[in-house]
């Protein structure tokens, strides 16, 4: 039985293209993953692989932007923004409208 091999690359650079490579099966648990994430608001995926044999869970996360609402807080992290100051709507901007 083929493997759910999956790879998410960043953007290089502002305004670059991320990508999502993977095998079938991989790209078959993404797209549940989406599917519950676009009726639940959230979800979580099936465990996928790396080619390098390492599983991983993908969070999904499908959200109407507001600029008083905090990103998640791995980005807040990135950002160097506190608990309490909320970020401006250009962050929910570039992440998209859902």
């Amino acid at each position: 039985m083929p493997q759910p091999i999956l790879h998410i690359y960043q953007q290089a650079f502002p305004h670059d293209m991320p990508a999502i490579v993977g095998t079938a099966e991989a790209l078959d648990v993404l797209r549940a993953a989406i599917g519950n994430a676009l009726a639940r608001g959230e979800a979580l995926s099936r465990d996928v692989l790396d080619s390098a044999g390492e599983g991983y869970v993908v969070k999904v996360c499908c959200r109407l932007p507001h600029k008083a609402e905090a990103p998640p807080g791995s980005f807040r992290e990135k950002l160097g923004k506190d608990d309490l100051e909320p970020l401006p709507s250009t962050f929910w901007e570039r992440l998209g409208a859902r």
